[in-house]
């Protein structure tokens, strides 16, 4: 899948600061954790860093930025990462500055186990797309502990992470489930405080850690090799999704859509599952949900007039569908603002 970078790269100290200082040992004032917001210009929101335990952090990005932007970032090394996107199918990108190619691409229904211990590149975000990313860093030795009584069922190169004996760049993707993305919203969501937040976070961090080794462990045994999209199919999945986006409210019928890009339903469907890991309908459904919740938070839209406005036609299935996909209640994200 290709993509061409944005010209507007800025360094990542010049944002936030050095990254380097929120490593596994980072502790903000309150020994828990710290933040940074985006600066005003950029765009609003917040990319918090959290000291679970020894080994185990997590990395949290809530913000939407207000133009194209990649961050930069100088010769580092990047720890152990699980990763999890929980909003929008809208992909992020990221490049390595050295050998000016696409390392890979992630979005909602996607998840990643990466581990770079030198790298130089890009991250590259689209400006007016909600972003909320969850980062687990974890290291070697607790990796491995987790992973202890699994030998034998786990790929050799995970194997080598958790025994600390490669210094090789690794990544693997794995689809995720409306389950995953309701647990990261619900981490994104805590209400918690102090120590009850850092123990509903560590559980929550390992239930993701389960589930990605689970997923990666069936991939590895399955028989399925799923066969890449060749560029006019992902040329046709993009323009699919934007027509979907477009039109929430009153999106085309799945043999209307599959006719505006040029093929047929089932292969649409079937190109969408590998590039998404959703159906269309599906995609469809969460986008819907994602951009109900922005409506609501907005404080501009009670959940009826939201649900109304993203084409449910009963508030009460879209009461039901929220709650499935994000564990709580559509109210409880309203502003006092609303009239």
């Amino acid at each position: 899948m290709s993509h061409n970078k944005s010209p507007n790269v800025i360094n990542v100290e010049e944002v936030f600061g050095n990254p380097r200082d929120a490593d596994l040992v980072l502790e903000g004032k309150d020994g828990f954790g710290v933040s940074w917001a985006w600066p005003k210009e950029l765009g609003a929101g917040l990319m918090t860093r959290v000291k679970l335990r020894s080994g185990l952090a997590l990395g949290l990005a809530d913000f939407k930025i207000a133009q194209d932007i990649s961050l930069g970032y100088e010769q580092m090394s990047m720890p152990i990462t699980f990763s999890f996107c929980a909003y929008r199918h809208h992909p992020y990108f990221i490049y390595c500055t050295d050998a000016k190619k696409q390392l890979c691409v992630a979005g909602t229904n996607h998840g990643s186990l990466t581990y770079r211990p030198e790298w130089n590149g890009e991250f590259h975000y689209p400006h007016k797309v909600p972003v909320r990313q969850l980062s687990i860093c974890i290291t070697p030795e607790l990796l491995g502990m987790l992973l202890s009584g699994l030998q034998g069922r786990i790929p050799g190169e995970i194997d080598a992470l958790a025994t600390g004996t490669t210094d090789i760049s690794f990544e693997q993707t794995f689809t995720t489930n409306p389950m995953v993305n309701r647990t990261v919203h619900q981490i994104f969501d805590c209400t918690y405080n102090g120590t009850l937040k850092r123990f509903y976070y560590e559980a929550k961090a390992l239930e993701l850690i389960t589930y990605a080794i689970d997923r990666i462990i069936g991939d590895e045994n399955s028989n399925h090799n799923y066969e890449k999209l060749s560029p006019s199919d992902v040329e046709r999945v993009n323009k699919a999704r934007e027509i979907l986006l477009g039109n929430l409210e009153k999106p085309p019928s799945l043999l209307e859509l599959s006719k505006q890009v040029g093929t047929n339903k089932n292969k649409l469907n079937r190109d969408f599952q590998i590039a998404f890991g959703a159906s269309v309908f599906e995609l469809l459904r969460t986008s819907r949900l994602e951009e109900a919740r922005t409506l609501i938070e907005s404080g501009q839209f009670s959940v009826t007039q939201a649900a109304f406005e993203v084409g449910y036609a009963h508030a009460g299935n879209f009461t039901r569908a929220f709650r499935n996909h994000f564990g709580s209640h559509p109210k409880d994200h309203m502003s006092t603002t609303v009239c």
